[in-house]
Order: C-alpha cells, then sequence, then structure tokens
C-alpha cells in the first residue's frame, strides 16, 4: 500500500524520508536530471534520463516503487536494479553527515573501482561525502585504512594523508616505486 505520485511513481507514506519531486509537466518516460533526497542522510542526482514509466511484456506502464527499490542508511545506499532497472543510471550521490577524515566508497563490500565510481569531494566542515557511480549497486562509505609499509594495495590507503590506489608508503611517506 502506499499513494501515488504522479501516476507512476510510488512513494509509501510509511517512509516520509523521501522528498518529493516535482513531475509537473515532464514526460515520465525520460525524466532529466531526476533527483532523490532522503532527508539529512542522502541525494542522488541522476544524470541521464530516467525512464519512470516502463512498458511491461503486456505493453502497460508500470509503476517504479522508488520506495521498495531504494534503501538508504547511515552512509548506505542500495538502488535495486534488478527491481527498477530504469533506476541503474549514472549518477551523483551525496551522503551528508558523514564523519570520516579519509572516506572510501565501497561498492557491494569491496573498495569500488575508480571506473566505477569515485569521490568527487569530501567535507569535514559540511561532513559531506560526494561521488559519481557509473552504475548502481550497494554503495557504503567508510573510513580508508591507513597504508601499512611497502606497497600500496590497488583498494587503496591512506599514505601522506591520501588515499592511494599504487605506489608505496615509505616511512610514512608517499614514493611512485618501491622502498
Amino acid at each position: 500500500t502506499g499513494g501515488p505520485l504522479a501516476g507512476n511513481v510510488l512513494l509509501h507514506p510509511e517512509m516520509p524520508e523521501f522528498e518529493s519531486f516535482d513531475f509537473t509537466g515532464l514526460d515520465l518516460r525520460a525524466v532529466q536530471e531526476f533527483k532523490l533526497r532522503i532527508s539529512e542522510m542522502a541525494y542522488v542526482k541522476f544524470l541521464e534520463p530516467v525512464d519512470l514509466a516502463p512498458v511491461n511484456r503486456s505493453g502497460c506502464n508500470e509503476r517504479i516503487n522508488v520506495s521498495r527499490n531504494v534503501n538508504v542508511s547511515v552512509n548506505f545506499l542500495f538502488v535495486n536494479s534488478t527491481g527498477a532497472p530504469s533506476l541503474n543510471r549514472s549518477s551523483r550521490v551525496v551522503f551528508y553527515n558523514v564523519s570520516f577524515t579519509h572516506p572510501m566508497v565501497l561498492m557491494d563490500g569491496n573498495p569500488c573501482p575508480e571506473e566505477i565510481c569515485y569521490v568527487e569531494s569530501s567535507s569535514q566542515d559540511n561532513r559531506t561525502v560526494v561521488f559519481r557511480a557509473l552504475h548502481f549497486s550497494s554503495f557504503t562509505i567508510e573510513e580508508a585504512p591507513s597504508c601499512a609499509e611497502g606497497d600500496i594495495p590497488a583498494a587503496g590507503c591512506v599514505c601522506e594523508g591520501v588515499i592511494r590506489n599504487s605506489g608505496s608508503c615509505c616511512g610514512g611517506k608517499y614514493q611512485e616505486g618501491r622502498c
């Protein structure tokens, strides 16, 4: 049970954290700059047009149930790209109330490869982390680990105050070659 929004997008009244989006005058088959804002937790801006009125096998338009296919909690975002394939688009994601010094994006529990997602900016003052994602999955933000002495793992770690994915950390100092 839920309340319809523009006839095709369903936001459940039990989930008031999803703020509304103005659909007035929009072509629901190709919504430009569709945004989801989840109060005080996250903001998602889709960078490609989103089809909010997909046609099923019977030739009828389906509803996109955002509340059922988007899961947000502290430092966590999951978009069910199987249940709502039209939401599986590149996006810009902002997490709010983040308290990490060196935030790292994990995709499905592993460090997210830079070709899929990357941190665009982070601010300890504003307590935000902004990253871009090529497609959706489950994303988590956590503190990047400190580098051990020696080669830096491809998964990344913090050496000399910066998250690195290659080179070496030698006596707390970064260098491109080996120690």
